[in-house]
């Protein structure tokens, strides 16, 4: 089948300029030239094709299964396309109403029912992705036209656009209708002389230093196609309150602006502002703050690894996730932090939202203090805020907090915020405080039976939007009390290796540097009624949890327990004795190496074979995890077993005469650099090499 690329050539100032059509339809029928087969999950979905477009709906033919939620999902496709070699960048325009707002939260499921666009290379191996998100504001029976412009990824040969949701689903009467979509590429130039379909989307950055001192060089903030975001529209630009759109100065995409006298001290804001008052009307902020930069536990990235560091030196996460006060600190906060730092804690949070307003914030903040454990904190009460502005104005109340050392700016964060928010968001904390790491906490919604990465997760399209991300580890009893077989015990430790190996891939698709990823790992059961979370994990699921954590690529450890919340088993209690003298025998092993875990990554030489047991767990990994440290001129060798059954291994690393299991303090027999070992099911062992 001949796929047609039309070329469309306009004069601007005289110059001839090109661009290409690769994709263009009204979606009025199927046309399998530029279209695959549409995929909705049936019998629940409907696709309906008319004169106005394409209709996404649920079946009002099928009845809901009596005690099952009626689900819908949709998912639309091109066909992949050879793109121009010449093509440098592209834009893309979507027509969408709906009668449904909710639709600005949609997202898919597993690596499906995703809105992007996916880049290949000429192996036709995905290579990198472009998320998109409406807001879904034109209705039902006048839909709008969207668009986004974008840089193609310099090895991509070809491309495919995705569009669908899996959440929220459509209830009686709900829908949308696609009535026009438009892919055009070229180079930069061709694409911003073409006249845009839809109110375009930008992301000013901020290129100006800040904080800064210097109140009298003026912000500079580059905008990308600022020409079709205010093509046929009324854009104004404020400087805080004050409309300076005539005032500033424009250098191609930079914008720069100075007010007369200078700046005041303090934060304040750019604003771009498309169509005020009107229907479509859009906002983008780009904040800054004129003043003294903080000096003191001051947070980094190391480059090499993406470790974080305090003032210079590497910060190996050991943290608490929902230190309170509960029972058994005698209800005080004092008490807790106590507890915590005996137990080798060095970071802790109470829970989402809480800063300063809240009226034990200060007795907390002393506590913390006190015993030298540092927090995150959260810029204002409400959990996933968008409100720039609220979100700049509690951090200023906030600033001089020593103990703080990250913002939390997300929480499950899909389920609340979309990345453009969360983006907007995280770039105007950095440009008011630099000093400190922003960071954000989701789940990812593979199937715990599956051990297969997905294209897309929940994390993928907010790779950029924090510096650190904290993957929510929580496999363990994710079935009825009383159901549990052993094939789901075997199959939930796997989920870390998983888990971590998915945010590797996200980032690498997106283009994410290295950065902090601060697992947070399960130790709560949460449902008193059996149906969730329904028991603890075990001792020896636990440490392995926390082992194969950092084995694959974490910078430590956030223990997780849900402590202090309502209707858990340990409401107003927190740990038993027995629960936290579990958890405290993990953490002290992770304190007594701290220092070589904060040591610099170094080559991977060592190998491990399987002598008996299975070669791999039950989600099909290696059951055999080794990651290879040196310090103080000695090597140490972690390693842990993912299969729930038993195992021998034998390790080979070149070069050592020596090997001291480091807890147990057993010595074992070595030849050529080559020595074995039993490990029960989830076993791990780390050794100190000579």
């Amino acid at each position: 089948m001949k796929r047609w690329i039309f070329m469309m050539v306009q004069l601007v100032g005289g110059v001839a300029m090109a661009f290409q059509i690769l994709f263009q339809d009204e979606l009025k029928k199927h046309d399998p030239s530029q279209w695959q087969t549409p995929s909705i999950f049936l019998p629940f979905s409907a696709i309906t094709y008319t004169d106005n477009g394409m209709v996404l709906s649920r079946n009002e033919k099928q009845e809901p299964i009596p005690g099952r939620k009626f689900d819908t999902a949709f998912e639309l496709k091109t066909v992949r396309k050879q793109l121009p070699a010449d093509a440098e960048y592209f834009e893309f325009s979507l027509k969408i109403g709906t009668n449904k707002s909710e639709l600005i939260k949609s997202r898919g499921y597993n690596s499906s029912y995703h809105k992007c666009i996916k880049w290949f290379d000429e192996e036709e191996n995905l290579m990198g992705l472009f998320t998109y998100s409406p807001d879904f504001r034109f209705p039902l029976d006048a839909p709008g036209w969207y668009s986004w412009r974008g840089k193609i990824p310099a090895k991509a040969k070809t491309m495919e656009v995705n569009f669908g949701f899996d959440y929220p689903d459509f209830e009686k009467g709900e829908m949308a209708i696609i009535s026009g979509f438009r892919v055009l590429v070229g180079s930069k130039a061709d694409i911003a002389a073409e006249e845009t379909l839809g109110g375009l989307s930008i992301k000013p950055v901020l290129l100006s230093k800040s904080p800064t001192e210097n109140a009298n060089d003026p912000v500079k903030i580059q905008v990308d196609f600022f020409r079709a975001f205010s093509k046929n529209a009324k854009v104004t630009l404020l400087y805080d309150d004050k409309d300076i759109t005539n005032d500033v100065q424009w250098n191609n995409d930079v914008l720069s602006y100075l007010p007369d006298g200078g700046f005041a001290p303090g934060a304040h804001f750019i604003t771009f502002v498309r169509n005020a008052g009107d229907s479509d009307e859009k906002k983008h902020f780009v904040a800054f703050s004129i003043s003294k930069p903080r000096t003191k536990n001051v947070m980094g990235i190391r480059a090499s690894d993406g470790m974080a560091t305090l003032d210079g030196k590497p910060f190996f996460l050991l943290g608490l996730s929902c230190l309170r006060s509960v029972g058994r600190s005698g209800f005080t906060h004092d008490g807790a932090f106590a507890e915590a730092k005996e137990a080798g804690i060095n970071f802790a949070r109470n829970g989402s939202g809480f800063m300063i307003d809240f009226p034990d914030a200060a007795k907390y903040l002393d506590a913390a203090k006190k015993h030298k454990i540092f927090i995150a904190w959260s810029p204002t009460r409400a959990k996933n805020c968008t409100d720039v502005k609220e979100i700049v104005k509690g951090i200023l109340r906030q600033m001089d907090l020593d103990s703080v050392l990250c913002w939390e700016i997300g929480d499950d964060t899909l389920s609340h915020i979309t990345a453009d928010e969360l983006i907007e968001v995280n770039r105007a904390i950095k440009a008011v405080d630099n000093s400190r790491l922003t960071v954000q906490a989701d789940f990812f919604d593979q199937d715990k039976s599956r051990g297969d990465l997905m294209t897309i997760s929940r994390y993928t399209s907010v790779t950029a939007a924090s510096d650190i991300f904290k993957p929510e580890l929580y496999p363990v009893g994710c079935c009825k009390a009383g159901t549990e077989t052993p094939e789901i015990t075997a199959r939930a430790i796997p989920t870390v290796i998983r888990d971590m190996k998915q945010i590797h891939q996200d980032r690498a698709l997106t283009g994410k540097g290295r950065s902090p990823i601060w697992p947070l790992v399960q130790y709560f059961h949460y449902d008193p009624k059996g149906n969730v979370w329904n028991r603890l994990p075990t001792h020896d699921e636990l440490r392995a949890m926390s082992y194969l954590a950092v084995i694959h690529g974490s910078h430590g450890v956030y223990w997780y327990r849900y402590s202090g919340y309502p209707n858990t088993e340990n409401f107003r209690r927190g740990f038993s004795d027995e629960q936290w003298n579990t958890l405290k025998s993990v953490i002290l092993e992770f304190r007594s190496l701290y220092d070589m875990y904060c040591t610099e990554p170094i080559p991977q030489v060592q190998k491990a074979v399987v002598v008996s047991g299975s070669e791999k767990d039950a989600l099909g990994f290696d059951a055999a995890n080794t990651l290879l440290k040196e310090w103080n001129g000695k090597k140490y060798l972690l390693t842990c077993n993912s299969a729930y059954n038993d195992a021998t291994f034998k390790f080979t690393v070149p070069g050592a005469s020596k090997a001291v299991e480091y807890f147990e303090k057993r010595t074992l027999p070595m030849n050529n650099g080559e020595f074995q070992d039993t490990f029960g099911p989830f076993g791990v062992h780390v050794y100190v090499l000579e």
